[in-house]
């Protein structure tokens, strides 16, 4: 899905990752995202499981989140980074409903 007003845009998906998989590239997988956002400076993460994401590399530190934190917001203000990718890796024994939000 994408929405354009006048002082926002914004890409948003729902998606699943199975149990196991590791480094689930969301930009890759899911040709909405990062569509006209091709910078985040906002995004909202839900997941109903716990799941490691890290921003722009595999080789980046993971941040772990579970599903009582859901929804997580992070913003480049607060995080320190410009977001171009996000990838997921869940261990956590079922599937992950995830929502991704990224705004400009």
């Amino acid at each position: 899905m994408i929405l354009t007003s006048s002082n926002t845009t914004y890409d948003a998906v729902s998606t699943t990752v199975a149990n196991g998989q590791t480094n689930r590239d969301m930009k890759a997988n899911n040709p909405t995202l990062f569509a006209n956002v091709d910078q985040a400076r906002f995004i909202r993460v839900t997941t109903d499981q716990t799941v490691t994401i890290r921003f722009n590399s595999t080789s980046m530190p993971w941040i772990v989140m579970t599903a009582s934190e859901s929804p997580r917001k992070f913003t480049r203000p607060e995080e320190g980074l410009v977001v171009t990718n996000i990838y997921v890796t869940n261990a956590s024994w079922s599937t992950a409903n995830m929502k991704f939000e990224l705004y400009l």
